[in-house]
């Protein structure tokens, strides 16, 4: 019993750590944000980004390594 209570005491005190660090980064960011200047466009597009992401949806999005498969599969092919 004494060691779940000494892992559940560990556990609480990592948590309690991660919970001032998150407070400390929003203070932080909050203040970054208070003072961040934006265009008007650009404070549109963050708002809603649906319009733009709706134009992109049809591109397609390479990876490395999908850029990796399609060379070695051209040079198979060339061969």
């Amino acid at each position: 019993m004494r060691v779940d209570m000494e892992h559940i005491e560990r556990l609480n005190s990592t948590l309690e750590t991660r919970s001032n660090n998150y407070e400390r980064v929003e203070g932080t960011l909050g203040a970054l944000l208070d003072a961040l200047l934006l265009e008007p466009e650009a404070e549109a597009l963050l708002r809603a980004p649906a319009p733009l992401l709706e134009q992109a949806l049809p591109h397609q999005v390479r990876t490395k390594a999908a850029a990796a498969a399609a060379a070695a599969a051209a040079a198979t092919a060339v061969c």
